[in-house]
């Protein structure tokens, strides 16, 4: 006889652009003319170099390397301007404008308010977790009390794509893949890993990408997939 299918027990969330929409430009306009101003050069030098920086490492695996403070403390070491009041008073800047400008995605709040009693809420992201949990208090105050647990940068010592942020967060809850779901908008970043695993996948976006077992446009429409799932 064939065993009925396990209940969903978790569901596993991406953070950035799933749970919130970040917006970057205020922050990084913010952030070169601040870097103009301690460098006495130009805003278009700066973000120039800046971007040539960021772009080397889009493909390191190495979290260290991929750190919003490492293009900084790189630029500035080329001026010979890397104190430590320079380097924290740039990231102050700009997080602060990440902060301000955050977005909840479309029924984000409203859905984690009706999951987070019927089931185990979780994180796994690749933002590093001090500034993960100052976005989350941000969009949902006291609701970031709703995510049981956090699969970070710090856990896994590597970047998405990589089926550790799926892993460790099965072991962290202690359950079986097949009790959990995962929700994210990349397919390639969030997705395929989580599917590698076995965990039923989750894209949320208005386009359709890759093959994830669901699609949905807004994350209200979460808790119809979740009942199919259960059926099954």
């Amino acid at each position: 006889m064939t065993q009925p299918k396990p209940k969903i027990k978790a569901i596993i969330f991406d953070a950035d652009n799933t749970l919130y929409t970040i917006k970057t430009e205020n922050a990084y306009s913010a952030l070169y003319k601040y870097l103009a101003e301690q460098t006495d050069d130009t805003i278009t030098n700066i973000r120039n170099r800046h971007k040539e920086i960021r772009d080397s490492i889009k493909k390191e695996r190495d979290p260290k390397k991929r750190t919003y403070a490492y293009p900084i403390v790189t630029l500035l070491k080329e001026y010979d301007k890397d104190t430590k009041e320079l380097i924290e008073e740039a990231l102050k800047i700009f997080w602060q404008k990440i902060l301000d400008d955050l977005e909840e995605t479309p029924t984000s709040i409203i859905t984690v308010i009706e999951l987070k009693d019927r089931y185990t809420l979780a994180i796994a992201s690749d933002e590093f977790l001090p500034i993960l949990q100052k976005k989350l208090k941000r969009i949902f105050g006291p609701w970031a009390d709703s995510f049981k647990t956090f699969t970070t940068p710090e856990d896994t010592y590597t970047m998405k794509p990589s089926e550790k942020y799926y892993r460790i967060t099965l072991e962290k809850l202690k359950i079986k893949p097949e009790e959990a779901i995962v929700v994210g908008d990349s397919y390639i970043r969030d997705l395929k890993p989580a599917k590698s695993c076995g965990i039923t996948t989750v894209l949320l976006g208005q386009v359709p990408d890759g093959t994830p077992d669901y699609h949905i446009k807004k994350m209200i429409e979460l808790k119809k997939i979740i009942g199919l799932c259960d059926n099954q």
